[in-house]
């Protein structure tokens, strides 16, 4: 009886010591592979789909300092770099040197190309397309953020981009983007003159310590755990919120910070322009409804923002009907997300670039005197 005890006892320690043991090795394995994937990557292990992170100010914003390579699943790979602004690329001068024209773009997924490198996005298309003097340097910067609408675009301009000093604040606005500023109007607050301040996110304003967030940071095994668990039963509807026409349309009111941006942009002796960013999604239904002859949810988004450019003298540069124009525009469109390859990019670049040098005379007259330089 007394011998039956102690083996029964002495297996239950063996079985303990095992299971530490095992577990130790799992947690040494996880922290090792942590390590020098993050040596590799020169930053933080994260995927194009992590770029962005909640924000106190804008409800969401690009993680900051972050240089990596990663591989999906379909096996292409990328590069991602961002600057201490959130911006996709290398630090930019503060205060802007003299005799540079500065170009901030403005805009979500597509114009961030988190899936295209770097010389790949629509800003560097568009800074190749512009930059033509001798005497004047034209810069273009990448203020995109994935996953976030034209609200969230004038909070990260009234917070932290505005130092910039952009010369020429570019917005690109696409349908697809205009869905994510339905949570953000929750959360958002004005300033004593009526304009939006911040709309603070609630998982940047965790103050209160959780147990499972201890737990998580301290054992790399759990948290690695606790994410593959939420990837595996977490259901697409819940990842991504549904891309869906609002009905009635989109009016003033989901445009209305284009004029508050405009106000800013002005304010900080700037120019503000708007362009309609192409999509997959808004191109096939806007070709569709142009092949039955019936209106489409596009045009909601074309006539107020002709509203804004007759009232606010905001000028506009419609990119939708020279998209539909095209025989298979799909192929400008990545098949994993939806967003332009490079060639679309190019292709929006070089639209953007001959509205710009039509519409702004500081750009034609940067033009004129390259090619009278060239000439000597």
């Amino acid at each position: 009886m007394a011998n039956t005890l102690l083996r029964s006892v002495l297996c239950f320690c063996a079985a303990v010591v095992l299971l530490a043991l095992g577990v130790c090795a799992l947690e040494f394995g996880c922290r090792s592979w942590a390590f020098w994937d993050s040596v590799d990557s020169k930053g933080p292990p994260v995927s194009p789909d992590e770029i962005t992170i909640p924000s106190p100010t804008s409800w969401t914003e690009v993680r900051r300092l972050v240089d990596f390579k990663y591989v999906l699943p379909d096996g292409a790979s990328g590069h991602i770099r961002t600057n201490e602004l959130g911006i996709r690329g290398p630090s930019v001068a503060i205060p802007k040197p003299l005799g540079t024209y500065r170009i901030l773009c403005l805009g979500g997924s597509n114009l961030f190309g988190a899936e295209v490198a770097e010389e790949e996005t629509v800003t560097a298309y568009l800074q190749n397309n512009l930059s033509l003097s001798n005497g004047v340097k034209i810069e273009v910067i990448n203020g995109g953020c994935p996953k976030s609408g034209p609200l969230s675009h004038v909070l990260r301009y009234r917070s932290t981009l505005s130092a910039l000093q952009p010369d020429l604040v570019l917005l690109c606005v696409s349908v697809d983007d205009l869905v994510y500023d339905l949570d953000v109007r929750g959360a958002l607050r004005l300033d004593p003159f009526r304009q939006p301040a911040y709309a603070a996110h609630p998982a940047s304003l965790k103050h209160d310590f959780s147990a499972v967030d201890g737990i998580r940071r301290d054992f790399v095994s759990i948290s690695w755990l606790i994410d593959w668990a939420g990837r595996t039963f977490m259901t697409s509807s819940s990842q991504h919120p549904a891309l869906v026409p609002r009905e009635g349309g989109y009016g003033r009111r989901e445009l209305g910070p284009i004029v508050s941006l405009s106000q800013m942009v002005s304010a900080n002796y700037g120019r503000l322009i708007v362009s309609t960013a192409p999509s997959a999604w808004g191109i096939e239904q806007a070709r569709t409804a142009i092949t039955h002859q019936r209106p489409h949810f596009s045009d909601d988004l074309r006539k107020v923002l002709v509203e804004l450019k007759v009232s606010d003298q905001v000028p506009v540069h419609d990119m939708l009907p020279e998209m539909c124009q095209i025989p298979s525009p799909q192929t400008l469109f990545s098949s994993r997300r939806g967003n332009m390859t490079a060639s679309g990019n190019e292709l929006y670049a070089e639209s953007l670039a001959k509205y710009l040098t039509q519409l702004i005379p500081e750009l034609m007259h940067v033009q004129a005197q390259s090619k009278t330089q060239d000439r000597f």
